[in-house]
Parts: C-alpha cells; sequence; structure tokens
C-alpha cells in the first residue's frame, strides 16, 4: 500500500508493544450489523463481514490490515507502534492521494473513535470514470498511532459506509 511506504518517512516517538490481555467479550458487538467475522491478532480486534477479504501486511512496528468487499470498497487499519503524530500520519495520507490522483477534494471532518479524537478528512475523487469517496481518521493511543481509511465508489457507498462505520466500531485495540 503505497500508504505505509509514505508514512514510514515520519518522525517517530518511542514504541511500545501493544497487550492484548484486557480484552471485551465479542458479545459487545450485539447492537451492530451482521459481522460475522472476527480479527483477533497483535493487540488489534475488530468484526467484519463474512464475504470479505482479509489481508495482512507487517514491516517492523507497523502493521497494515484490510478487509475488502466483493467489489470494490474496502476498509483498512494501519499501526504505527513508533507513534508519529496523527496529523502526520494525516498529512502523508493525503500526500499520497495528490500523488495518485489529479483531481480531488478534502473536507475536514470530527470524530471520536473508541474515546480518541481523531483528525478526519473526507475526501471525493475520481478512479476509473467513478466517483470514489475516502474517509481517513488518524488518532494517537498510549500505544500506537492509527490510521482508519475506508473507500468505496459511489455506486457501493450508499450500502456499504454504514457496514464500514460498524467495523470502525467494533474496534479494540489494547
Amino acid at each position: 500500500m503505497i500508504l505505509i511506504y509514505r508514512i514510514r518517512r515520519l518522525v517517530s516517538r518511542p514504541t511500545y508493544e501493544l497487550n492484548m490481555s484486557e480484552w471485551l467479550p465479542l458479545d459487545e458487538y450485539a447492537d451492530l450489523p451482521p459481522l460475522g467475522a472476527h480479527y483477533d491478532h497483535g493487540g488489534i480486534r475488530f468484526r467484519y463481514p463474512n464475504d470479505w477479504t482479509l489481508t495482512e501486511q507487517h514491516h517492523g512496528d507497523e502493521s497494515v490490515i484490510t478487509v475488502q468487499s466483493p467489489e470494490t470498497a474496502f476498509w483498512s487499519i494501519s499501526i504505527f507502534r513508533d507513534r508519529p503524530f496523527a496529523e502526520h500520519v494525516m498529512e502523508s495520507a493525503l500526500d499520497a492521494f495528490r500523488d495518485e490522483y489529479a483531481e480531488f477534494d478534502v473536507y475536514p471532518s470530527s470524530q471520536t473513535i473508541r474515546g480518541h479524537d481523531a483528525v478526519a478528512r473526507d475526501i471525493e475523487f475520481v478512479c476509473l470514470e467513478l466517483l470514489n469517496s475516502a474517509f481517513l481518521r488518524a488518532f494517537e493511543t498510549d500505544r500506537a498511532t492509527v490510521l482508519i481509511l475506508y473507500q468505496a465508489n459511489d455506486s457501493e457507498l450508499e450500502s456499504l459506509r454504514t457496514v464500514m462505520e460498524h467495523i470502525s466500531a467494533s474496534l479494540k485495540l489494547d
């Protein structure tokens, strides 16, 4: 993924291990739409639809886990254990979009994820003659900096945006 390589160049802060010892029970997800599959590895846990495909990339202190719909939509979480500032992660992600797409619109947003105020941006851009939307959320914890990116073209967005937001809502980090 292009974002991970651009973000690697950020200034690092001390590295901490993620601790999985205090997971909350899976029944905490009961109020979410059916997200039958779950990811639980390395201090990262979330639920996602059964028919989505999961991939992982690990590079030193960085991990990227992506779940992809049967179409083109995807949800991705990047964990940076060297804890760069969330603002720097967001700027690097936006730079990657600038390098890839000649024209795109960025809209500031706000969101709190699991008690952490996120640096949030919503993006619209054209790819393969389709209007696409991407939602970027970066936040810092005491153990890592997290970037959540979810994206879909407009034909999928209406039905899948809520699903991707529920994946984010199911996220647990230790």
